[in-house]
Parts: C-alpha cells; sequence; structure tokens
C-alpha cells in the first residue's frame, strides 16, 4: 500500500513540475512576444540617443532637454509657449519635406531646403522630413514625427498625432539614409 502511495505521490509531484514549467515557458513567451509588438519608448532606449544608430526612437523630453544630439548639431523643441513647445529646430542642418529616399536632386535646387525652423506641429506631423548636415551634405536622416505636444506640462497640455502610443511626449523616428 505504501509503495502505491509513493508512487502515486510521484507521480502527482512529476506532473506539478511539468505543469509548472510550461506555464512558466508560456508566461515567458508571452512576455517576448509583447516587448516586440510594443511601441518604443523613452525608457526602453534610455535617456541617450547613440549617435552612430541607423534607426532610433526620440522622445522629446525634460530628461534630454527637448534635444536630440547627434553629428555636429542636434534636433531640438524650441521653448516658446510652454515647457519644450514651439519650433521644432535643427541646429547644424538643413530641412525638406519628404522622405531623404524620395527628395531627388533636381526637387532640392527648385524648392531648396527649409528654413532654420520648420514651424508648428501640424506642419511636422503632414510629412516626413529631410534633415541633411550643413557641413556635410552626404550626412542625412529622414524624421517621421509620431506625436507632438504643446503647451505647459500637466493636464492643459495639448498632443497631437499618436499621443498615448508615445506617453503624450513629443516623439519621433530617426533614421540615417546611407
Amino acid at each position: 500500500m505504501q509503495n502505491k502511495d509513493g508512487r502515486l505521490l510521484l507521480l502527482v509531484i512529476i506532473f506539478l513540475i511539468l505543469l509548472l514549467s510550461f506555464m512558466s515557458c508560456t508566461k515567458k513567451d508571452e512576455m517576448d512576444s509583447s516587448e516586440k509588438t510594443a511601441p518604443p519608448t523613452l525608457e526602453q532606449k534610455g535617456n541617450t540617443i547613440t549617435k552612430d544608430a541607423a534607426t532610433s526612437y526620440v522622445a522629446l523630453t525634460h530628461l534630454n532637454n527637448f534635444t536630440d544630439q547627434l553629428e555636429k548639431g542636434y534636433f531640438s523643441r524650441a521653448a516658446t509657449s510652454g515647457p519644450g513647445t514651439g519650433e521644432f529646430v535643427g541646429k547644424g542642418f538643413e530641412f525638406a519635406k519628404g522622405a531623404c529616399a524620395n527628395i531627388d536632386e533636381k526637387w532640392v535646387m527648385i524648392r531648396g531646403w527649409r528654413s532654420y525652423a520648420l514651424g508648428c506641429s501640424r506642419q511636422l506631423l503632414r510629412s516626413d522630413w529631410c534633415a541633411r548636415l550643413k557641413e556635410d551634405h552626404s550626412v542625412k536622416y529622414t524624421l517621421h514625427f509620431l506625436s507632438w505636444t504643446s503647451g505647459p506640462d500637466g493636464p492643459v497640455q495639448q498632443c497631437i498625432g499618436d499621443c498615448e502610443k508615445n506617453n503624450n511626449k513629443t516623439a519621433y523616428i530617426r533614421g540615417r539614409v546611407k
């Protein structure tokens, strides 16, 4: 009788171990898949933007002084009507409307590069922007804006674009064009 009880107990223990290991694998797979599909956030990428990264998610916040420092210049959100609001500027960069891959030299010669400041958020979110380094025209970045905030921090702050996925921050994808 004891031998039968011992085997039964051993089978129950083995069953529980298998069940727990299966559940932990399933839970880990769920976590891995949610990490892959979750939108990028500043916390996931860290506070430092790597200058050699081909593509980077950038959120302009108090943590980085609303500035994305790279190459021999930076991209920044000018603070005019509240913390970090106003125009988007590129110190050391020139801008053209559209992704860099879609801008040919003829278009650039006819239309010219945009001025130092791109203007309001509604203009920014209507199109990708191509930014080229003033000192070296071969260095180009495509900026794809996801969301834009304006006004003081807090409940009165306005946001347009894909705000919820970007924690109600000014955010864009910056891609280096090679």
